[in-house]
């Protein structure tokens, strides 16, 4: 092969360079140079030939692209053109064709069966044309990097031209892989090849060239006769061939961080493949005093094996080595006997499964590929989502909340509360008369008692909620009651507390009574009988209810959640086994809405822990196993045992 891509790239040197040898060293010898400065000066014809080359390099790559189309507009303006592959396309069709009458339409009932099922990837890119091979693309590259290297003294602009051509070439290759042809078949590599040896001796011919053209071309030596023009050449290609040889060298082919990074990577295969360690207190996972021997002591200890160490301690390093290799082996058959997977002795052909599959296994095999494929859909529309969220809001993970892209200071918290009825109020012995006494409820949100003090020393001055919200006043239900002593007072009122900057916090709900006296109105000022300057009339605390925003994370509307009532020197906290309903409770809706981006990374991880059951369960039907996981499998026509024993007698090949 690569004898093959040498002998071919020479016929493409003498293609694409032979113009510009003989404009740059011999036109203005034995020819006229139409353009340039002076007659003799053939550069200016040399700028105008590395202009049209690369135009027609942009040109080809452009319609590489767009070939298809191309060839389609020209079919449709001086219509279609046969050939051969032609004629021995309408030949297999016809013969397609005889096959379908005289199979009795199959061919058509499984495109009838292919246009209700979802085309396969693989289906499609069967209709593409084959990879060619990576010959054009490098041939393309190491010729230009020719043109770029040996003839830029031609024109300044050449690397620029180069720099374009090299960033359209990526996206033109890449879509023609994406789009134009199938799949290639992956084949490892160590190296380029030949393609390298090519490189390097593109940069040796770039020294002769370009000395070349500054000794033989230019007018900097004109004066001088063809003999010393010679071997100034010699000199001057000498020196550049030393500058280039002394910088090659001292540019670091490999990085040092990659250099690390692979030494660190052979050391731990070493290790795990040796069992060698350096400490040792170093115990193997796994590893059971009955099961194995002792790692040998010596091995566990770091030596510097130095010029004059003698031949007995070299014997016992190599017996140390011998001994850790059969130790290894030993933990390799353990660990084989407990049901891991040895990789260095890992068979392909022993997981292919022993029998065919039966018709039962491909129909869950279909339903599982279906399956998969609809998950994709989902998560290509999640991801579609999470991203446009992205751009307008941003999720603090220490705070729990959202908070606006434009507006970074913009908490997205909000609250939705409706305070449906409050119970247990009243009793015998503290009897409530909402109408001579209203009764309101105060909603505020403030931050639980752990997270309180942690919060003000981050920032003092950062409100957890907004300011307090005082609903209407309570009503007395309209079923009328036998001794009404306020047990139940309707409120009815709804509250949206926003923003809300963190969830570490709770919902707080007072419950306040009013004491209104009669007081006798005394005309002021105002003359409406009522003093502006009075102070608001005296409360009375009836009782607190509590109730933390961790309840509500899950950002769905909670109907009807009712909260246990606490009433004054009580604790708000509710024990697990309390019955909330047994005492005084309110009862409310309650939703809080922090962040857009949160269910939907929920869902998105439910659907990859999804993705990776249905990719385990394909990988076991195609080895002929049980599944793992538990599937809704649709009705098919098997559907007692008996028809499934007479099924897998029937055996698909």
């Amino acid at each position: 092969e690569n004898a093959l891509v040498l002998k071919k790239f020479l016929f493409e040197i003498f293609n694409n360079y032979s113009a510009l040898a003989i404009t740059a060293y011999f036109k203005g010898v034995y020819f006229i140079c139409t353009s340039g400065t002076y007659k003799q000066n053939c550069l200016g014809d040399l700028k105008l030939l590395l202009i049209s080359i690369f135009g027609t390099r942009f040109a080809l790559a452009i319609y590489s692209a767009y070939e298809e189309r191309v060839n389609r507009i020209i079919e449709l303006v001086f219509g279609p053109t046969k050939n051969k592959d032609d004629d021995a396309d309408s030949d297999d069709d016809s013969d397609d064709e005889n096959d379908d009458l005289e199979g009795g339409g199959i061919n058509k009932k499984k495109s009838s069966a292919n246009a209700i099922s979802e085309t396969q990837r693989f289906e499609t890119e069967l209709e593409l044309k084959a990879y060619e091979g990576t010959f054009d693309d490098y041939a393309e590259i190491v010729l230009q990097m020719g043109l770029v290297s040996m003839f830029t003294l031609g024109w300044y602009l050449v690397p620029t031209l180069g720099v374009l051509e090299v960033l359209l070439q990526i996206r033109v290759d890449a879509y023609k892989l994406a789009a134009q042809t199938r799949r290639p078949d992956p084949a490892p590599a160590e190296s380029v090849g030949s393609w390298g040896v090519l490189m390097e001796s593109m940069g040796v011919l770039a020294v002769y060239a370009n000395a070349g053209i500054v000794v033989f071309t230019t007018r900097s030596f004109s004066n001088y006769s063809f003999l010393e023009k010679l071997l100034i050449f010699f000199v001057l290609e000498q020196i550049a061939l030393v500058l280039k040889i002394v910088t090659h060298a001292s540019i670091i082919d490999v990085p040092t961080d990659l250099s690390d990074k692979k030494r660190r990577n052979d050391h731990v295969v070493k290790r795990h493949k040796v069992v060698a360690f350096d400490d040792d207190d170093v115990v193997m996972a796994g590893q059971d005093d009955d099961d194995t021997d002792e790692i040998p002591s010596s091995m566990t200890q770091r030596r510097n094996i130095g010029i004059g160490d003698d031949y007995d301690l070299q014997k016992k390093r190599e017996a140390d080595k011998k001994r850790a290799a059969e130790h290894a082996q030993k933990i390799s058959d353990l660990a084989l006997q407990r049901g891991a997977v040895d990789a260095d002795l890992l068979d392909v052909n022993a997981l292919k499964p022993d029998k065919p599959l039966t018709r039962i296994q491909q129909h869950r095999l279909e339903y599982l590929r279906r399956k998969l494929l609809g998950v994709d859909k989902d998560l290509a529309l999640l991801r579609n989502q999470y991203k446009v969220a992205c751009r307008h809001e941003v999720y603090k993970p220490k705070l729990g909340i959202s908070y606006s892209r434009k507006d970074p200071d913009l908490a997205l918290g909000l609250l939705s509360v409706t305070v449906v009825e409050a119970n247990g109020l009243g009793t015998l012995d503290a009897p409530l008369d909402a109408n001579k006494h209203p009764v309101r409820i105060i909603a505020h949100v403030r931050e639980d008692r752990g997270d309180a003090d942690e919060t003000k020393e981050e920032n003092p001055s950062i409100s957890v909620g907004p300011p307090p919200q005082v609903s209407k006043p309570a009503k007395k239900p309209k079923e009328p009651l036998e001794v009404d002593v306020g047990e139940r007072l309707v409120f009815n009122h709804s509250f949206s507390l926003a923003p809300i900057k963190k969830t570490q916090a709770a919902l707080h709900l007072d419950i306040l009574e009013e004491l209104l006296t009669e007081v006798p109105l005394v005309p002021t000022s105002g003359g409406d009988g009522k003093d502006d300057n009075a102070p608001p009339a005296p409360q009375r605390r009836r009782g607190h209810a509590r109730v933390p925003l961790a309840l509500l994370r899950d950002q769905k509307p909670h109907r009807n959640h009712v909260v246990r009532i606490a009433k004054p020197g009580e604790s708000d906290f509710i024990d697990e086994d309390e019955d909330v309903r047994s005492g005084p409770h309110l009862v409310i809706h309650a939703q809080f809405q922090f962040s857009k981006l949160e269910p939907i990374k929920a869902k998105i991880k439910d659907l990859l822990a999804t993705q990776r059951k249905l990719h385990r369960d394909v990988t076991n039907i195609q080895l002929n196993r049980d599944t793992q996981f538990r599937w809704d499998w649709p009705d098919t026509r098997f559907g007692d045992d008996e028809a499934k024993d007479e099924d897998e007698e029937d055996i698909v090949p």
